[in-house]
């Protein structure tokens, strides 16, 4: 994949410095008009044929990298996120679970505390209140 990424990334400067090159724009009058490196007729035709062929090679490469990236594993920002989502549901979980022990009247394996009181044998018994 990395010599793909190469390619594209070649093909992608000779792109721009063709259509620079072409007549009227940029690069092309910085080389002299480009009109004695391409022989009498100009570069129109050959500069043409050449943009043709680099930007078809751009597509290629484009479209090969788009389904190659595709077919590759997730990022590992999506791993990661995807594995601390299964660790809160797993928590989630975790809760709901000690909260069924609570209603219950289980909390962990020391018990509730009326379970304690009948064990202690006390019952708590709430102070009268005064009313007067």
């Amino acid at each position: 994949m990395g010599i793909l990424i190469a390619v594209h990334v070649v093909v992608c400067l000779a792109l721009i410095l063709i259509v620079l090159l072409q007549a009227g724009r940029g690069m092309g009058s910085l080389l002299g008009g480009g009109e004695s490196v391409f022989g009498s007729l100009g570069p129109a035709g050959f500069l043409k044929k050449l943009t043709v062929g680099a930007a078809i090679m751009f597509m290629v490469t484009s479209l090969s990298l788009a389904l190659i990236s595709a077919k590759r594993k997730p990022s590992l920002i999506k791993r990661e996120a995807a594995k601390e989502e299964r660790i809160e549901e797993a928590k989630a979980g975790e809760a709901g679970s000690e909260e069924e022990k609570v209603k219950g009247g289980l909390v962990g394996e020391e018990g509730s505390e009326e379970q304690k009181v009948e064990e202690a044998g006390t019952e708590e018994t709430p102070a009268p209140l005064d009313k007067k």
